[in-house]
């Protein structure tokens, strides 16, 4: 019995898992941008974040250097929750989400534009200042134009790959 009360509550995680990831849109993302590239920029763990219609609370880790960006789930549903990565070329936009709790930017990205990734206003700052040079995605100079601290860090963690 207990042998399969435990296998119940194995079979309902994945169950849960691809589920979260069908309905938040990260499958369709894990189609175009799916990739674990490695990343030589700035990463910060633990951070919230909202894929689709289903927001993500503390379980994603987020990588950002002058390529591009990296999302990655925490062990518990990386099975169903394929890495991505993004690069800079594929934002087609950046605009500032209203009627957030707290301030977000959105990134439409530009082969799953039904699928959009909202991440921590600040967070998007710094990623976006690990560009260095090259061309920001649409929108993001009003974005970096709007920061008044200068080389404002995120309140998270922050640790060098």
């Amino acid at each position: 019995m207990p042998i399969l009360v435990l296998l119940l509550a194995v079979a309902l995680w994945v169950a849960l898992g691809f589920g979260l990831a069908r309905w938040s849109g990260w499958g369709t993302l894990a189609l175009y941008y799916r990739g674990s590239v490695p990343n030589d920029g700035l990463r910060w763990h633990f951070i919230s974040a909202r894929v689709g219609s289903v927001g993500y609370r503390r379980c994603l880790t987020l990588g950002a250097d002058s390529h591009g960006l990296r999302l990655s789930m925490w062990l518990p549903l990386c099975f169903s929750h394929r890495s991505l990565f993004i690069r800079w070329v594929e934002i087609d936009g950046l605009q500032t989400c209203h009627g957030s709790p707290r301030p977000m930017v959105e990134l439409q990205l530009r082969r799953a534009p039904g699928v959009a990734i909202e991440l921590p206003r600040q967070l998007a700052i710094a990623a976006l200042r690990q560009v260095h040079g090259h061309t920001l995605p649409p929108g993001a100079d009003a974005l970096l134009a709007a920061d008044t601290r200068p080389a404002a860090a995120p309140r998270r963690r922050l640790e060098s790959a």
